[in-house]
């Protein structure tokens, strides 16, 4: 994230039910603060569980033992992860998803995700449901509308990711 305005961890449950991930994503992910070394280990276990193809540091990852997961920065090190945005974007759609699906843990929803908006640096795939944000052209206005384009965005999200498991 470039300015690390929001900061919560996500439950490998949650991202492993939503996203098969690439051994990129889940180092950035962890690198990132979206995991913390649990999160690491459960999702690179439910990645060899299911036979993903994957980096060497995976299946190193998956038969950590809770008392070894401190050595999860050290292995997921290992992992290439690709520059620009090819490892960090499912990360943007698993982040508003969360706080879509878990919206009472938070003050302000619509705050949160304008500040993973800047974190993610302002995507343009986000900006019709940030309220600062002018709606797309000829597209209705308010939050009945926002929120619609929030459930159209994570709608497309979750169906692009979902062709990953077929």
């Amino acid at each position: 994230m470039s300015s690390d305005l929001v900061k919560f961890i996500l439950p490998a449950e949650f991202v492993v039910e939503r996203v098969q991930l690439r051994p990129c994503e889940v180092a950035w992910g962890y690198s990132s603060g979206w995991l913390d070394d649990e999160g690491v280990v459960t999702v690179a276990a439910s990645l060899s569980a299911e036979g993903a193809a994957g980096d060497a540091a995976l299946p190193l990852l998956a038969r950590l033992a809770t008392d070894e997961w401190g050595r999860a920065p050290e292995l997921i090190g290992d992992v290439v992860v690709e520059p620009g945005n090819g490892c960090r974007r499912v990360w943007l759609y698993l982040a508003l998803d969360w706080v879509h699906a878990h919206a009472e843990l938070f003050d302000s929803p619509w705050q949160t995700v304008e500040m993973i908006y800047a974190d993610f640096d302002y995507p343009e795939e986000v900006a019709g449901f940030v309220r600062f944000m002018p709606p797309p052209d000829g597209a209705a206005t308010g939050f009945a509308a926002m929120e619609e384009r929030w459930n159209e965005y994570l709608a497309a999200m979750a169906a692009e990711y979902s062709a990953r498991r077929a």
